[in-house]
């Protein structure tokens, strides 16, 4: 059998694992270390480079889909126009980027 043909799996606690780390560093938030790590895992492993190829395809997907109505739903509560190249902005069911709460009145 050829090498193209065989299919490598990682572990599922390992794979998890993998996967949150690209995520880290999809969103901006890994160290300097954790990117080097990511470096590391992509040339040594043909599964590691698998699960980064379909985790950022399956992120820009995720983007693309739910951008915009993300983008809409900050305008309506900030009463402005839709932005369209707005897509961190939360929803109310949010919990990865919830809204600010606001100061506390100090009376």
């Amino acid at each position: 059998m050829s090498s193209a043909a065989t299919t490598m799996v990682l572990p599922p606690e390992q794979a998890e694992a993998f996967t949150a780390l690209v995520l880290r560093y999809l969103d901006g938030s890994c160290t300097a270390d954790e990117v080097r790590d990511l470096q590391v895992q992509l040339a040594a492993c043909a599964a590691h480079r698998d699960v980064f190829v379909r985790t950022c395809h399956l992120a820009g997907c995720l983007h693309e889909s739910y951008g915009p109505k993300r983008s809409e739903w900050q305008a309506k509560i900030a009463g402005a126009a839709a932005r369209p190249d707005t897509v961190h902005d939360s929803s109310p069911e949010d919990t990865v980027h919830p809204l600010p709460k606001s100061p506390k009145d100090p009376s």
